[in-house]
C-alpha cells in the first residue's frame, strides 16, 4: 500500500512537471506567435523590408514547428497547434496582400514616371519643331528680300 502511495505521489509529480513543461512550451509558442505579429506590423509600415521580415518570419515559423514536434502530442498541443496553423494561415494572407499592395505601387509609380518623361519630353520636342520653323521661316524671308 506504501509503495502504491509512493508511486502514485511519482505519477502526480511527473505530471506536474510535464504540465509544466507544456504551460512553458505554451508560453513560448504564444510568445512566438505575438512576435510574428509584430513582424507583420513591421511589413505594413516599410515595403522595402518585406522580404527580409518575410525570411525572419519562416525562420521564426520553422523555429515554432522544431518546438511543436519536440512536444508530445496531448489535447493542451494539438490546440495550440491549430491557433499556431490559424495564425500563420492569416499572417501569410496578410504577407501576400503586401505583396500585391508593393505591386500596384511599383506600377503605378512607374507610369507617373512615363507620364513624367513624356510631359518632359514633349516640351523639348515642341521647342525643336518651334526652332525648326524659326529656321525655315528665317530662310523664307531671306529670299523674299533678295527677290
Amino acid at each position: 500500500m506504501k509503495d502504491r502511495y509512493e508511486t502514485g505521489i511519482r505519477t502526480l509529480q511527473d505530471t506536474e512537471k510535464e504540465k509544466r513543461a507544456l504551460k512553458q512550451e505554451n508560453q513560448k509558442l504564444r510568445n512566438d506567435i505575438r512576435v510574428q505579429k509584430i513582424i507583420n506590423t513591421k511589413l505594413r509600415r516599410n515595403d522595402a523590408t518585406m522580404m527580409e521580415e518575410g525570411v525572419v518570419l519562416q525562420t521564426e515559423l520553422q523555429q515554432v514547428k522544431l518546438a511543436m514536434n519536440k512536444l508530445h502530442f496531448d489535447k493542451d498541443v494539438e490546440i495550440i497547434e491549430l491557433k499556431h496553423r490559424r495564425e500563420k494561415r492569416i499572417l501569410m494572407e496578410k504577407v501576400r496582400e503586401l505583396k500585391d499592395f508593393v505591386r500596384s505601387l511599383k506600377k503605378a509609380n512607374n507610369n507617373l514616371k512615363k507620364d513624367r518623361e513624356e510631359k518632359v519630353e514633349n516640351p523639348n520636342k515642341l521647342q525643336d519643331e518651334l526652332k525648326k520653323l524659326r529656321a525655315i521661316n528665317n530662310r523664307v524671308q531671306k529670299s523674299k528680300r533678295q527677290c
